[in-house]
């Protein structure tokens, strides 16, 4: 076969982990004869169980080694190929080994070379150039396969007259030294591939490709994964994962296998806290007891005492106890603020407070308040055309600030899309509080009908590049881009049928795009994050 300047040769192969006592061995070339102008082309063995890739480039052999061949077992499809461009190796669709130097001067042509399976047709009694495989569908092609082809048709039924194909055997006798191929001449067995060495075929598929050589192996392709933990401590945290101890707030990550074996990247969101220290004045008619509750006190005097801070660190009292007043201590829960019962003072967030007031027996009465502050989270998330409440698990009533805060009847979940452009604040009612949230926009619930334009606009939404195509432009076309509130921020000339839009500069949020060409109008909404 005289191939030009390309050459493709592929089969499907039975490897057993083969050096060159058993490699693999195929060969086109004359009988007992080891001359260039009458080589072809060889599959040989390599004494590290890869397999060499040999073509005649006009009388000089173009060389490549396969770089995973000697650790595989099982069936395997082997695809070599080599053009002007370069030479290649592939396994099982994948690209093994390549090289630039390609097929410049013609592969060299000979007419009374012959196709041996299983030996070095040019050293038919060297026991080193010999093999013992299983081999199937040898395809033999006058042109450049590419890795995309390959991956396509490895494992296809062939009909035989698919262009380029020169020689095609399906290796389906089942017995004898000789394998009849349905395109070109039959191939000849080496000595040490005989009958045991055949595949049945009975029953199978006509082509083996599909029905064998397809369902040899099952490849399982594993992920990484990555995963985030949240931790906080007092002055320092030793992570167990890399045994690192952190003194610091911030964010670390840490890679450990997962249990696919690939690799999991652990990200360690950690607040580091710290002590606090204060002092205060507490007075008791009879006794006092710290805060703790590990001591009590009958004399007045400077004591020390250490309870958890609301971080979870200590806190570490110094308190000047005055004996002679009564103490008592309450738990209060109240939604916002808490003032103590003198009045005096007003708190707005959790926390152990002292408050003092006259007691019936006359003395003050040092009252310790442990005051729960409750909150209402009312942000809420303008994703224009729906509005999504930020507070998790609580009772909502979403109200139209355009109508006095009037209750919209039945929007009473945590989202609630308007079917109108105005103004809307959500009532929620958390942890036996209520509270309202401050008025949105919704200024895109409209139908937009574009006239005498037609055009794509992608990705959307975008981070900041947007690209505009159109099926044809005849001349400029202006753009505009709109925000909600109607102003233009943005604009431009579009002068290609597909253009590149730069929003980088722009905010995040919801944005009207309008192209306007005469009297023809495109309108389309966009959001950018």
């Amino acid at each position: 076969t005289d191939f030009n300047d390309e050459i493709s040769v592929e089969a499907w192969v039975f490897l057993d982990n083969s050096t060159t006592a058993d490699g693999l061995w195929i060969t086109q070339a004359l009988f007992n004869d080891d001359q260039m102008p009458t080589n072809v082309w060889l599959w040989a063995a390599h004494s590290t169980g890869e397999l060499e890739w040999h073509v005649n480039n006009g009388g000089t052999w173009i060389s490549l080694l396969s770089t995973s061949v000697a650790s595989l077992s099982g069936w395997h499809h082997i695809a070599t190929t080599a053009d002007a461009s370069g030479t290649y190796i592939y396994v099982d669709g994948v690209l093994d080994a390549s090289t630039t130097s390609g097929v410049t001067s013609g592969i060299q042509s000979s007419p009374n070379a012959t196709l041996h399976i299983g030996n070095d047709v040019r050293y038919p009694n060297d026991v080193n150039r010999h093999g013992d495989f299983g081999i199937s569908e040898i395809r033999i092609w006058d042109k450049y396969k590419s890795q995309a082809e390959i991956s396509a048709d490895m494992s296809t039924c062939l009909n035989g007259n698919e262009p380029g194909l020169v020689y095609f055997n399906k290796m389906n006798n089942n017995t004898g030294a000789v394998a009849t191929a349905s395109i070109g001449e039959d191939a000849l067995f080496s000595t040490n591939m005989d009958a045991s060495d055949w595949i049945n075929a009975n029953n199978l598929c006509d082509a083996e490709c599909t029905l064998e050589m397809s369902q040899t192996a099952t490849v399982t392709v594993n992920v990484s994964t990555a995963a985030t933990q949240t931790e906080s401590a007092c002055v320092d945290y030793t992570w167990p994962i890399n045994s690192t101890n952190y003194t610091a707030t911030g964010m670390y990550t840490a890679t450990i296998p997962n249990a696919a074996g690939c690799d999991s990247v652990i990200t360690l969101d950690l607040t580091i806290n710290t002590p606090t220290a204060s002092s205060f004045n507490a007075g008791a008619c009879v006794s006092y007891t710290v805060p703790s509750g590990d001591e009590t006190y009958t004399t007045s005097g400077i004591y020390m005492d250490t309870i958890p801070n609301t971080m979870g660190c200590d806190s570490v009292m110094t308190i000047d106890v005055t004996i002679g007043a009564a103490t008592s201590s309450i738990t209060e829960v109240a939604c916002f603020t808490y003032t103590v019962p003198s009045g005096d003072e007003t708190y707005t967030t959790s926390g152990m407070y002292m408050d003092t007031i006259p007691s019936m027996a006359g003395c003050d009465s040092i009252i310790t308040i442990d005051v729960t502050i409750n909150t209402v989270n009312v942000g809420v998330t303008n994703t224009d055309p729906t509005l999504m409440a930020d507070a998790v698990g609580a009772t909502y009533q979403w109200l139209n600030c355009g109508s006095g805060n009037a209750a919209i009847p039945g929007a009473t979940n945590q989202s609630y899309s308007p079917t109108a452009n105005g103004s809307y604040a959500v009532e929620v009612t958390e942890n036996g509080c209520v509270d309202t949230s401050n008025c949105e926009t919704i200024a895109t619930v409209s139908v937009f009908e574009n006239a005498g334009i037609e055009a794509k606009v992608y990705p959307n939404p975008t981070e900041g590049e947007l690209w505009i195509e159109l099926p044809s432009i005849d001349g400029e076309m202006q753009l505009n881009v709109y925000a909600i509130d109607g102003k233009i921020v943005y604009t431009t000339i579009v002068n290609q049928s597909k253009q590149l839009i730069d929003l980088n500069e722009l905010e995040s949020g919801m944005y009207m795009l309008e192209l306007i060409q005469n009297d023809n109008k495109f309108i389309n909404k966009i959001r950018l994050f």
